[in-house]
């Protein structure tokens, strides 16, 4: 491969290359044992050798075909972006096993990631070259942590940033593979310090190697390390020994333009890669999703964006938002109850299903004497939803929350109640009254482990239209308030966050429905998705 030829994600590496000159038979024995010992672990070709991709192939002859005039590697540091289903995790492993076999005397390569559950998804891409290949059978010795060349007494070992390396490995260390670092957060930066400090004692600095997807939080250090990556790229710092290969879209590219798609997913198309039906199809959803178009534009374009965004579009609730003139009482339901500090909203949803259909019932609670105060704090008028028959308001006596009300309207519901689910903060009182009139009652899980199965599972009706709020003007205005955070999982929750800085963007009655209609949904599936695990489900009844 001629060095004209080392451009890749917008990086010239023959920019600052003073002092280095470019060797290709080096990079060539990489990919050449890469094409021999790599195997496919998954889909139609598992168990086949790796044929390299072109851009692969220049990024490897980028990080192992520069070198400096002792032979050392150009680069010590290399800082990748790239969306997912384009490879990240069997580029690392290919990478590892490479310095494994080929770097090296005495050392170790490090596989680190913000979870042990992401190092055994690397680890174990690089044990699926070890079973099948006899070769790297016969000198590897393969542990549960580690992978030993005792020939070279080198070794392949994974932690997590929680377990930072014991001082016998750290010692040694030439190659450190952070893996989907954009999941850090601002306390690993005393970690990241730690690992440098183990290579700092190396001859031509070993290798960092930084790789991941684009995330929400813009205090990452690796969103830093993406902001120097691009000033490195675009000339405004001179590092000639750090690596920029950044495959993310610039934040005005349109996100439904094929052609965009191809320039950030150099795996598109490609064997095991993301394909182009699928984004097609997540770019049509995304046009009346803005969820969707998130999740487009941050796992597909490697763009960082805020932690929160809007919902769906009121269109599209209001769709599902009709008055209900069928009778329902006596139905088996689900409740959602969401309790409050003493002088705020109080919900609790009713979730029913008749003929495929499910209905949604919000009650609404608010002290007596808070009434005028919270009109105006709030900017609505809640004498008029009181004369609204579809707005179920109630005003409680007093200036505080009188959760034996509420106790007290559950019982006299005209309902067949399964199960009442909870916020468990502010609840405990309410629901030891509950449990003990025999009620089964469950604490529910607010973070997004809790809440994204339901979440998506009330999104989802909203979209097929089999749901319907009962014209409800509280929950259409709760609903209009509603931001969704996601992580960098992809796990999604109703941001309160917001809520708690704008008092007046209520989202009560929205929280309790998701409860409600998540269970609803839970008991009337074959598949279990259960987020009540170490909750504290209960009944009194069976005491």
């Amino acid at each position: 491969m001629r060095k004209e030829e080392l451009v890749l994600a917008g990086y010239n590496s023959n920019t600052q290359s003073d002092g280095y000159h470019y060797d290709p038979e080096q990079a060539d024995i990489v990919c050449d044992f890469v094409e021999t010992f790599c195997y496919h672990s998954i889909g139609s070709k598992h168990g086949t050798p790796v044929v390299l991709e072109k851009w692969q192939r220049i990024l490897l002859h980028m990080i192992y075909g520069w070198r400096d005039a002792k032979n050392n590697k150009r680069y010590n540091e290399v800082s990748i972006t790239l969306s997912r289903k384009n490879g990240k995790t069997f580029l690392c492993s290919c990478i590892a096993l490479a310095e494994l076999i080929l770097g090296e005397q005495s050392s170790n390569i490090l596989l680190v990631a913000n979870s042990l559950k992401q190092t055994r998804h690397l680890y174990d891409t690089i044990k699926g070259f070890h079973r099948y290949s006899n070769e790297l059978q016969e000198i590897l010795t393969v542990q549960q942590y580690q992978m030993m060349y005792p020939e070279k007494n080198s070794k392949i070992v994974r932690v997590a940033n929680s377990v930072s390396g014991k001082s016998e490995d750290g010692d040694h260390t030439s190659v450190i593979i952070y893996d989907e670092c954009a999941m850090q957060v601002e306390r690993d930066r005393p970690f990241i310090d730690k690992l440098r400090g183990h290579m700092s004692g190396r001859e031509g600095g070993g290798l960092f190697l930084w790789i991941s997807t684009s995330g929400d939080n813009k205090n990452s250090p690796f969103f830093d390390k993406e902001c120097y990556a691009k000033k490195v790229r675009n000339n405004a710092i001179h590092n000639p020994r750090f690596l920029p290969i950044v495959f993310s879209a610039p934040l005005d590219a349109d996100p439904h333009c094929p052609k965009i798609w191809k320039k950030y997913n150099p795996n598109l198309n490609l064997a095991g890669g993301i394909q182009e039906d699928y984004l097609q199809q997540l770019s049509n959803d995304a046009v009346s999703n803005p969820l969707e178009l998130n999740r487009l534009k941050r796992y597909h374009l490697s763009q960082w964006l805020d932690v929160t965004s809007e919902w769906l579009s009121l269109e599209l609730w209001d769709k599902c938002n009709q008055k209900i003139d069928i009778d329902l009482k006596n139905e088996p339901v689900f409740l959602g109850c969401d309790f409050s500090l003493n002088t705020d909203h109080t919900s609790v949803s009713i979730a029913i299903k008749k003929d495929e259909m499910i209905f949604v019932e919000t009650h609404y609670f608010v002290p007596e004497d808070n009434r005028r105060r919270r009109s105006s704090d709030d900017g609505v008028s809640y004498d008029k939803w009181e004369s609204d028959p579809n707005a179920n308001i109630h005003f409680t006596p007093g200036n505080v929350i009188d959760t034996d009300y509420i106790v007290s309207l559950i019982q006299n519901l005209d309902y067949d109640i399964k199960e009442i689910a909870y916020d468990s903060r502010y609840a405990t009182a309410p629901i030891i009254k509950l449990g003990e009139l025999g009620y089964t009652c469950a604490g529910h899980p607010q973070g997004f482990k809790g809440m994204t199965p339901h979440i998506l599972e009330f999104e989802r009706n909203i979209l097929k239209e089999t749901i319907n709020f009962g014209n409800d003007p509280i929950l259409r205005w709760n609903f209009s308030n509603a931001k969704i955070a996601m992580n960098a999982g992809g796990e999604v929750m109703i941001d309160k966050k917001t809520y708690q800085q704008d008092k007046k963007k209520k989202i009560d009655g929205l929280i309790s429905a998701v409860m409600a209609v998540g269970r609803l949904q839970h008991h009337n599936t074959d598949t279990k998705i259960n987020p009540y695990d170490n909750a504290g489900l209960f009944s009194w009844a069976d005491e």
